[in-house]
């Protein structure tokens, strides 16, 4: 696959299809398994919520603690700690992650139960408003230069991001023009390809409350909007909201061990954290079993995709990392439920210490 800038007409290079941010990007988005793992990815964004309301309701006086970080006496102590003085300082990024991810699940739902559409203006029918058809059959096309200059003429402002010389007959830019944290598709411009003629002309500010949020969820969700800094302090809270999930696991798994009153919870949990140990392992190293569906056609004969050697060496350490994390989850549950038995736990405790206490005031 080239990559190169449309509107300069100039070839950057030679990539091939599936890289490490194309599979990143898919197994984030729907876990390599189309509409259902959409849904389930976005499904997320409800116990991320909640997981913020709890945090403020049952953590109290959080607004007294962001600058009192205290180490605790031991190891458990200290990473409890960490947990809860990191959670404080995530907040805002799960509000934005969790309601950003929630928007999207209401789009889904909404194109695929409610009315179909899942945009504002375009070609295809789940628009909602339609673009009317061009009939190109045996037109000639103008040139490039003359239809980029229809472009520029009637949008001078319009920082080209991306550009589509044939969607469905149209001339199609989108860019920037200076409004604030919208996707390039705010501001798009579509020509008839055939007569230059400009058929729609869309500006981020003509856009409803509705489709202005529709395009600021995407540099809010991604952090793209500010060049690499805003990329890198996003990468930097999705790694602390990593480093929560692995140590509020762990956590759990001691309180599990320490109480056998938890021992309902432990089940429960470890059936939960069983399928989505499952889930995810078999999800993982599947775009290795489609490469025919990505690769080239030469010939008119479909070839599988070629991947640099990198590529391959990340995949393959992403899934074996992935599924020894999945592994170690399920031993951290599992161990209390093989050790937590009538007799040990934190009220077996008590009641031998009381125990003892009677045997040695009794004569």
């Amino acid at each position: 696959m080239s990559t190169w800038i449309p509107y300069r007409r100039a070839i950057t290079g030679d990539a091939p299809f599936l890289n490490v941010q194309r599979y990143l990007r898919d197994l984030h988005r729907r876990l390599f398994v189309g509409g259902p793992g959409l849904y389930l990815v976005c499904l997320m964004s409800i116990p991320l919520l909640a997981s913020l309301v709890t945090s403020v309701l049952f953590y109290k006086g959080w607004w007294r603690k962001f600058f009192s970080f205290r180490p605790g006496r031991n190891l458990r102590g200290w990473i409890s700690n960490l947990h809860g003085w990191l959670g404080l300082w995530t907040l805002w990024f799960v509000l934005v992650i969790g309601i950003t991810g929630a928007w999207y699940l209401w789009e889904r739902l909404r194109g695929d139960a409610v009315d179909g559409v899942f945009s504002h203006v375009d070609v295809s029918a789940s628009a909602a408003q339609p673009l009317p058809p061009v009939e190109g059959a045996g037109r000639q096309r103008l040139p490039f230069e003359a239809l980029l200059a229809a472009v520029r003429k009637v949008r001078p402002d319009l920082d080209i991001g991306y550009l589509y010389t044939d969607r469905n007959g149209y001339f199609y830019v989108t860019g920037q023009a200076g409004h604030l944290l919208v996707r390039h598709r705010a501001n798009k411009v579509y020509v008839n390809a055939y007569t230059g003629e400009v058929a729609y002309n869309q500006t981020a500010s003509d856009l409803s409350p509705y489709w202005r949020w529709s395009d600021t969820a995407d540099p809010l969700h991604f952090g793209d909007f500010g060049g690499l800094v805003s990329k890198g302090l996003w990468f930097l809270f999705g790694l602390l909201l990593s480093f929560l999930s692995v140590s509020g696991a762990w956590l759990f798994a001691r309180r599990l061990a320490r109480n056998r009153r938890y021992r309902g919870k432990a089940r429960t949990t470890l059936a939960a954290t069983g399928v989505a140990a499952v889930l995810v392992s078999i999800t993982a190293p599947l775009p290795l079993a489609f490469l025919e569906r990505v690769g080239p056609t030469v010939a008119g004969v479909a070839r599988p995709a070629e991947l640099l050697p990198g590529v391959w060496l990340f995949i393959l350490a992403w899934v074996a990392i992935t599924v020894l994390v999945a592994l170690s989850w399920l031993a951290m549950l599992w161990r209390p439920m093989r050790h937590t038995g009538p007799g040990t736990g934190a009220a077996a405790v008590h009641r031998t210490r009381t125990a003892r206490g009677q045997a040695s005031q009794s004569p």
